[in-house]
């Protein structure tokens, strides 16, 4: 069944991005209590080689985002960064979510960079200005919002040292969660598309998908996702990308979380030991426990799919051998 246009036409998103921090502070939701405190000027810190998780959305970016932030060095905002990466005349509606090179002008590259320090905490959540209030240098930023699957030209513009952390998850499962998201759409839906509810990253050819059932559409944005940032990091030194699929992760978490931080140049400590000796907890993303038979709820409905998207899924096959970058 297609999508059903809402009465309200138009786009219903916040863009962020806006050079002039006060106006960006007065832009931000009144119900974020820190808004009058968060943008006190930190010159003296500096994001050295900043790691981007990118992957179709479900397919694990918040478990790997969630466990990463346990390592000691790593410092987050606390969750997505999509309203700080997001430059306020963004054309959604005709370009999706896609932002290149050109998106990231002076004043946006120091407008993100400026918002993202203010902003920053470990994992306990101690707020960056004031653990090293008297301290300055360079940090460690972990990073995960899966619209960035359409943006590393953008980001690798804005942080020019950055890496990038690619998971990919086998389109049964990711297809399958993302159907269930889709149909909880009075929960999840984020944009208004000339009326139409929009749930997820938007692709560029949005247009071409809304007259398409749910399904089709959660396979479009598994193979856009996958496509755009296999095609994105192919353009990057093989140094600066490394991968990791869903599966393994969560067959072996300890093995991969361990082979990921040492690619990233990423300390660990005792505390991050005791998480890897055991299953990875649920991710606070998730509405169920891990499971390889979750998708068959939804089988008829993917099974038709798969064969068109053979080609992309042996691409992804292939970076199984990937130990290190590829």
């Amino acid at each position: 069944m297609p999508l059903q246009s809402t009465a309200q036409p138009g786009i219903a998103v916040a863009l962020i991005g806006n050079a002039n921090v006060a106006q960006l502070r007065n832009s931000l939701s009144e119900q974020d209590g820190w808004v009058s405190e968060i943008f006190e000027i930190r010159s003296d810190i500096r994001l050295e080689k900043p790691i981007f998780i990118v992957g179709a959305p479900r397919s694990g970016t918040s478990l790997l985002f969630e466990t990463l932030s346990e390592c000691p060095d790593i410092w987050t905002v606390g969750g997505e960064s999509s309203r700080f990466l997001e430059p306020p005349d963004t054309d959604i509606v005709n370009r999706g979510h896609r932002l290149n090179a050109a998106d990231a002008t002076g004043s946006v590259r120091a407008t993100v960079s400026h918002v993202i320090i203010s902003l920053l905490r470990n994992r306990d959540g101690d707020w960056l200005r004031k653990v090293t209030k008297e301290e300055g240098g360079c940090i460690r930023v972990l990073e995960k919002t899966p619209r960035n699957c359409l943006r590393i030209p953008f980001l690798r513009a804005v942080f020019p040292d950055a890496r990038f952390l690619f998971i990919y998850r086998e389109p049964e499962g990711n297809i399958a969660s993302l159907i269930d998201g889709w149909r909880r759409q009075g929960q999840t839906y984020q944009v208004l598309l000339e009326g139409w509810p929009w749930s997820y990253f938007v692709p560029p050819n949005w247009r071409e998908l809304v007259i398409k059932s749910i399904p089709e559409i959660c396979a479009a944005q598994w193979s856009t996702a996958n496509e755009f940032i296999l095609n994105d990091l192919q353009e990057i030194p093989s140094n600066e990308r490394c991968c990791v699929s869903y599966e393994s992760l969560i067959r072996n978490p300890q093995d991969e979380i361990l082979r990921l931080v040492h690619i990233l140049e990423t300390p660990i400590d005792s505390r991050l030991e005791r998480l890897l000796k055991s299953s990875l907890p649920v991710s606070k993303a998730a509405t169920s426990s891990p499971h390889p038979d979750k998708w068959l709820s939804h089988r008829r409905e993917i099974e038709k799919l798969l064969p068109s998207l053979s080609p992309l899924r042996a691409r992804l096959g292939a970076l199984k051998d990937a130990v290190g970058p590829w």
